[in-house]
């Protein structure tokens, strides 16, 4: 998970990207392995979506716990000043 967030990190500085920092951390305890995943399992994409395609993604928890991360980040004062 460090290569990624390296990755991300090297990409954000050459196009100019918001960093969202904390989303790594909803994942820390929260991993496939974990006794409460916030990953969902391929077994669950079939039983969901007919297809395996959303395994290993985040579920619907982690999802919001990263927006909530997300509107914390948004700079509304710099749009009332406009």
């Amino acid at each position: 998970m460090k290569k990624v967030n390296k990755i991300i990190s090297e990409k954000s500085r050459i196009f100019n990207w918001t960093i969202v920092e904390g989303v790594p951390n909803i994942f820390k305890n929260g991993g496939v392995c974990s006794s409460t995943p916030l990953i969902r399992s391929s077994q669950d994409s079939v039983r969901l979506q007919g297809d395996s395609a959303g395994g290993l993604h985040p579920i619907e928890e982690a999802h919001r716990k990263i927006a909530d991360l997300v509107w914390k980040k948004l700079d509304f004062q710099s749009l009332l000043r406009v």
